[in-house]
């Protein structure tokens, strides 16, 4: 039972948000004329499995008296459940989210002697500071309106920036573009997942977007910000039969009906949006 509650607790598909972002970053490093070595590859992606560990281990102590209170979690918000279910402690998840914290910085202190990147630890420890800032006081950002832009920061700029800078890749308008205009779709991805969390929300003081904005405008938003992407992606040429399928899967979930959080038709809708947020991650992935 405790192999299962560990894996329960990583919430390992959310590596894909992740390794996505970095593979943005090495991807157009790549096609700028900076491919990376497979050893440094490996240990970035590492390094990104190290982060989403301590992210979601951290997250879910930051968070256990609203993910108690919170009876319309899905895969996709509302923390792991673990604590919550009590098959293990906080003290057990404080101690492993610490642990993956010192080894992602020992990963970019490896990178940086290795591969002659002297800021990887600065990066590294950029990372460690935007969760810092999300969860934990003294600015437990998450609960005052600023968890989405977080969010952003951290996936749409961090992590496809710091994979950019370790391939030697220059930062100019060919490597950056692609990350700018991902970053609406992130936003929206981001301000989406907190629609399922509303009701436990709103009596815990955590003012999320949906909290502060309503339902209806948060889906509206989350949906302009995936077609904003899309349709910017589809004009710079990328990938674009998944930019299309991105597109009609955003506009269609802005035309759906009220899904009440705890419904079956919000988890849908939230699978769907962060589907295609992840779409089109790939369709720059795979562009020319």
């Amino acid at each position: 039972m405790k192999v299962t509650a560990w894996l329960q607790s990583a919430r390992l598909p959310s590596q894909l948000y992740l390794g996505l972002a970095l593979a943005v970053g090495w991807s157009l490093a790549a096609r700028a004329g900076h491919p990376a070595p497979l050893a440094l590859l490996l240990l970035l992606h590492a390094y990104g499995v190290a982060q989403q560990l301590f992210i979601v281990w951290a997250n879910d102590v930051a968070d256990l008296e609203t993910d108690r209170a919170n009876e319309t979690a899905t895969p996709f918000s509302g923390g792991s459940r673990v604590l919550v279910a009590g098959h293990l402690s906080p003290a057990a998840l404080t101690t492993a989210y610490r642990t993956v914290a010192a080894l992602a910085m020992l990963l970019t202190v490896v990178i940086a002697i290795a591969f002659d990147r002297p800021a990887a630890p600065l990066f590294g420890l950029a990372g460690l500071a935007l969760l810092q800032a999300y969860s934990f006081a003294p600015l437990r950002l998450s609960y005052r309106g600023g968890g989405a832009w977080l969010q952003v920061a951290g996936l749409g700029l961090h992590l496809p920036l710091f994979a950019l800078y370790l391939c030697g890749a220059p930062f100019n308008a060919a490597t950056l573009l692609p990350v700018a205009l991902l970053l609406p779709a992130q936003f929206g991805c981001a301000i989406a997942t907190t629609l399922p969390d509303e009701p436990s929300d709103r009596p815990s003081g955590k003012r999320s977007f949906t909290v502060a904005n309503g339902a209806t405008f948060t889906t509206i938003a989350a949906t302009l910000g995936l077609a904003t992407s899309s349709a910017a992606l589809f004009a710079t040429d990328a990938h674009r039969g998944l930019l299309v399928a991105a597109l009609a899967v955003s506009l269609k979930q802005g035309l759906l009906g009220r899904t009440p959080p705890g419904s079956k038709a919000l988890s849908l809708r939230l699978a769907l949006l962060v589907g295609a947020a992840l779409l089109l991650q790939l369709a720059v992935v795979l562009g020319r």
